[in-house]
């Protein structure tokens, strides 16, 4: 179990490496990045939970974004079939959740790059021909994993969770108060020194990345003009109201 934490840890912060250095963003500064989503609370909190399963369903979506921008962008297919291997790797991690958040992620950044090539000339049969293929690789991908997906929707029928309300499922949307905990991690307690008196769980419902990242995105918000600084900026914002 230890080794498995530690390998998918290990994933987390090549993959965002990689993707970052797509960006030519220099080796330390990519460097910096994989440790930030390395060891970001929502990742390292998980590993207290015992939720090893969401652990290994996190290191494949920066993987899926650096794959889809190149295919976006070079336009070579290969790249859309390495997103679709991505797609059913992150579903047999076992944490569907986190696949689910990850299509509405990649599907966010499909609509904008499609957006961008059009504003760069490109006529629209390559918009719509781009399109599809995105569509085609997301099928793919689930098509890929199919052997465990009709299972699992069949044994869902005999699961407590297949009749709960939406009103149970929603009380564990982000509460806005918690977004304290990207300055100030243990504002509602550590579950160490100060039991955790927010609501929920503490690996849950904490953002914290670190001060550092913080004033270095804002830095960069404000400061760099550049089309990866803008689609990074909506995905956060999207996020944050999705999770909320």
């Amino acid at each position: 179990i230890n080794w498995n934490i530690a390998f998918h840890l290990f994933l987390s912060g090549s993959f965002t490496y990689y993707l970052l250095k797509y960006h030519c963003i220099g080796r330390f500064g990519a460097t910096i990045g994989g440790i930030i989503y390395t060891f970001s609370a929502p990742q390292i909190m998980h590993i207290y939970a015992g939720h090893k399963i969401a652990m290994a369903s996190m290191p494949w979506t920066p993987l899926m974004i650096l794959f889809l921008e190149r295919f976006m962008k070079e336009g070579e297919g290969k790249y859309g079939i390495f997103l679709s291997f991505t797609v059913a790797t992150q579903l047999l991690a076992g944490y569907p959740q986190y696949l689910f958040y990850s299509l509405i992620m990649v599907s966010f950044q499909c609509v904008v790059s499609l957006i961008w090539l059009r504003m760069d000339g490109a006529d629209w049969n390559k918009i719509w021909t781009k399109g599809l293929a995105f569509a085609g690789f997301i099928f793919l991908g689930l098509a890929l994993v199919a052997v465990q997906i009709l299972p699992t929707a069949e044994m869902t029928k005999y699961s407590t969770r297949e009749n709960l309300s939406y009103e149970w499922v929603s009380i564990f949307s982000f509460p806005p108060e918690n977004l304290l905990t990207l300055l100030i991690p243990d504002f509602f307690g550590d579950m160490l020194k100060v039991p955790y008196w927010g609501k929920n769980y503490l690996w849950e419902m904490t953002a914290y990345v670190g001060i550092m990242p913080l004033l270095l995105a804002g830095i960069a918000v404000f400061y760099v003009r550049s089309r990866a600084v803008s689609f990074f900026a909506g995905l956060a914002i999207v996020s944050i109201i999705l999770a909320m």
